[in-house]
């Protein structure tokens, strides 16, 4: 089936370069490149519920987009145990995992979510 995924980033009232207010919405692809990332081996409850822990660390990490915007994402298909071996600027395309909701409520903590991510290229 195909997915169609527009990248919605959490709205800042301000441009963190120039300060000013006119913004505009623009739509981007999925291709990107890591520009920053750290490995997470002592998570959050949803984390660990996904799998994480010291023994299968989390790769977590900025992403510029090939439009220039750079936003925070969850770095799937690199070797998160040996971060010495990820280098910056390498091709990430865009991919999603299913994970339940955080939430203080179990009902929303149990339903399914997409959320987005970068998996690296050499692995799509």
């Amino acid at each position: 089936y195909e997915v169609r995924f527009t990248m919605v980033p959490p709205h800042r009232p301000i441009c963190n370069k120039c300060n000013s207010e006119q913004m505009e919405w623009m739509e981007t692809g999925e291709i990107g490149t890591i520009v920053a990332f750290t490995t997470i081996e002592v998570g959050t409850t949803m984390m660990l519920d996904a799998g994480y822990n010291r023994g299968n660390p989390c790769c977590s990490g900025i992403v510029e987009l090939e439009e220039g915007p750079r936003i925070s994402s969850h770095i799937l298909g690199v070797d998160a145990r040996n971060p010495e071996n990820i280098d910056i600027g390498i091709p990430l395309q865009l991919d999603f995992i299913e994970r339940g909701a955080f939430a203080f409520s179990k009902e929303l903590a149990s339903v399914q979510k997409l959320y987005p991510a970068f998996r690296s290229a050499a692995q799509h």
